[in-house]
C-alpha cells in the first residue's frame, strides 16, 4: 500500500487515523459480492477493476476505489470543513 500517499493525504485532508480504518481488499475476493454499491470500476480513473488489484472501500459513502487513485485524489482535494 502507498503509505507515503496516505501520509500526505492525512497531512492535508483526512487524519491518518481515519484513513487507516478504511478497509482494503483484493478485488478477486469480493467481485461476486454487492460491496461498494456493486461498483465494477474506479470512480476516480474509471478503469474496471482487475482481480489482482487492491481496492479501498470508503464506508461512509460505500464507494470503492483503487488504493492508488483515491490516495492521489485525497492528496489533491482537501476538505476545508
Amino acid at each position: 500500500m502507498r503509505r507515503a500517499g496516505r501520509l500526505a493525504a492525512a497531512s492535508r485532508g483526512l487524519d491518518l487515523e481515519v484513513l487507516e480504518t478504511f478497509p482494503t481488499f483484493a478485488y478477486s475476493t469480493v467481485k461476486g459480492l454487492k460491496i461498494g454499491k456493486g461498483a465494477l470500476e474506479c470512480a476516480v480513473c474509471l478503469n474496471e477493476f482487475e482481480d489482482e488489484e487492491t481496492l479501498w472501500l470508503i464506508p461512509k459513502c460505500g464507494r470503492v476505489f483503487h488504493v492508488e487513485c483515491i490516495d492521489a485524489w485525497l492528496e489533491n482535494h482537501v476538505n476545508e470543513r
